[in-house]
């Protein structure tokens, strides 16, 4: 069988020749974690940069799940990731993502990305295209289905802070070692 054009194989194989660690929970073949990254990748880099909503049509279920809509207006399935990535597009039409850290382990996918874009487009999270520059720090955590398609999403954002200037958005996320900064109360 072919996973994302790779053939799978095992030394010791089942009925259908693929081995125990190489079944997916849910019937077909696992991704191994270089799979499940490049697939984070693709994501991040067609579907977010690059604005190419054929890339939902191909890396994502039709009845995708997010179960934990960190965005406004989230619709459901493959077509709300279409909505998500185009709402976002609108708002921040120099939209950047850039991945900081990925994970990938079973059938999960974890990224850690950065979100920049300058808000000059349509209405954000309620509020009017500002001319700022704006950072949001997203952790997603993806589960990918038989065949390589995301199935489910946590997704947890740090959302600028709508009543004051950038606070949590207005720097670059901490490297890993990075000491914290002391946090200041206002």
């Amino acid at each position: 069988m072919l996973v994302l054009g790779r053939a799978v194989s095992s030394g010791h194989p089942d009925q259908e020749g693929h081995g125990p660690d190489e079944r997916h929970q849910d019937g077909g073949d696992a991704m191994s974690p270089e799979e499940l990254k490049t697939l984070g990748r693709r994501i991040t880099d067609e579907l977010f940069n690059q604005g190419d909503l054929t890339v939902a049509d191909e890396l994502f279920d039709p009845h995708y799940s997010e179960h934990i809509c960190a965005w406004p207006d989230c619709g459901t399935g493959r077509e709300g990731v279409k909505q998500l990535v185009t709402h976002l597009r609108r708002a921040f039409p120099d939209l950047h993502s850039r991945i900081v850290d990925q994970i990938a382990e079973g059938d999960k996918l974890v990224q850690r990305v950065t979100i920049s874009g300058t808000h000059q487009g349509r209405a954000f999270m309620g509020t009017p295209a500002t001319g700022t520059s704006t950072t949001i720090n997203v952790l997603g955590i993806l589960r990918v289905g038989p065949h390589g398609k995301v199935r489910e999403g946590w997704t947890f954002l740090n959302q600028p802070d709508r009543t004051s200037a950038q606070t949590a958005t207005s720097r670059e996320p901490m490297a890993p070692g990075e000491p914290r900064p002391a946090l200041q109360r206002q």
